[in-house]
């Protein structure tokens, strides 16, 4: 069924399976963030700002991944993404318990926070 599985040596089971893991694991959490912050999102500001926030998006991404070219030696590179699932963690659960202070500009965070995340992850990941 799956010709590529059958290819994965036996002392790589283990890293692949726990690649797997991981992956799945994020892709789901970011589906339910991602699908909460367009309702949100629509729900209170013109979808007209949409084209900009992913440009902001899109820019914020590349300015983190180059710092973080910069500072993580390419030998650590897995020290570099649990790092950022922690950033990733600690950020979002920030922004959830201050959104109703921040109004508007919290609603704006919450769509570029999560598109941020998982682009660099993703990144990080590969």
């Amino acid at each position: 069924m799956f010709p590529a599985v059958r290819d994965i040596r036996p002392d790589e089971r283990r890293a692949v399976g726990a690649g797997f893991a991981t992956l799945t694991a994020f892709m789901m959490g970011h589906l339910l963030v991602e699908t909460a912050r367009d309702a949100v999102f629509l729900a209170n500001i013109p979808a007209e700002q949409l084209p900009f926030l992913y440009l902001l998006i899109a820019a914020i991404a590349l300015g983190l991944t180059l710092i973080g070219e910069r500072i993580a030696p390419p030998w650590e590179s897995h020290y570099t993404l649990t790092g950022w699932f922690g950033v990733a963690s600690l950020s979002t659960l920030g922004l959830w318990l201050t959104l109703d202070a921040l109004g508007d500009v919290g609603i704006y965070m919450l769509y570029i926070l999560p598109g941020v995340i998982s682009t660099v992850t993703l990144l990080e990941f590969w």
